[in-house]
């Protein structure tokens, strides 16, 4: 999730939301996070300060684990 559209490609707009509440996304689209690594239907949320990764979206996308370790040695 971005606030930053300019970071996307193949966007597209979604329905706006009936109430008109903040943060609700309004455009969808693919992210590259690097030359390797591309992420699908990321939402864009105008008002969003921060980009923010689906640590669940992101396993499913490169089909891996991801391990949270309290200290690396």
């Amino acid at each position: 999730m971005s606030g930053n559209l300019n970071l996307f490609s193949k966007v597209c707009v979604m329905q706006p939301s009936p109430n008109g509440a903040l943060g609700v996304a309004t455009e969808r689209g693919m992210m590259k996070l690097n030359p390797k690594i591309m992420l699908h239907d990321v939402f864009c949320m105008p008002r969003l300060n921060y980009n923010l990764i689906s640590v669940a979206q992101l396993i499913n996308e490169l089909m891996c684990t991801i391990t949270f370790l309290i200290s690396f040695v």
